[in-house]
């Protein structure tokens, strides 16, 4: 028998972006981004990599720091810049596009229940 697909690290890893951009403490204030809050602008969620692997490490993450920066960096809506924050700070934060992210990549096998007549109902 198979895992169940949510156990999978590639859906797991989307399931926790989603948690910690959308539904945890937001800010608009790029500022908090340093302690660790997702910042929201306009359709773009900035988030720097230590609290995000923090928070997955909290939900029983056991994949590496490098291979969670590699599954990032191919997830789709998902790309790394650096923030200008303050005067002298800079930071290398990841930004998830929602319009992107939002975007449901559902590949689904046709299957056959062996049923070659229409269901009476």
């Amino acid at each position: 028998m198979d895992a169940p697909e949510e156990s999978q690290p590639k859906i797991r890893l989307k399931n926790s972006l989603e948690t910690y951009c959308f539904n945890l403490r937001q800010t608009k204030n790029k500022k908090q981004i340093l302690f660790g809050r997702p910042f929201h602008e306009g359709d773009k969620v900035k988030f720097m990599f230590d609290p995000f692997f923090k928070f997955l490490k909290t939900n029983n993450w056991e994949i590496s720091e490098n291979d969670t920066h590699t599954m990032l960096k191919k997830a789709n809506g998902l790309a790394r810049e650096k923030l200008h924050i303050d005067k002298d700070i800079k930071k290398w934060v990841y930004v998830l596009d929602s319009t992107e992210f939002k975007k449901e990549e559902v590949e689904h096998e046709d299957i056959d229940f062996g049923q070659e007549s229409d269901a009476p109902y």
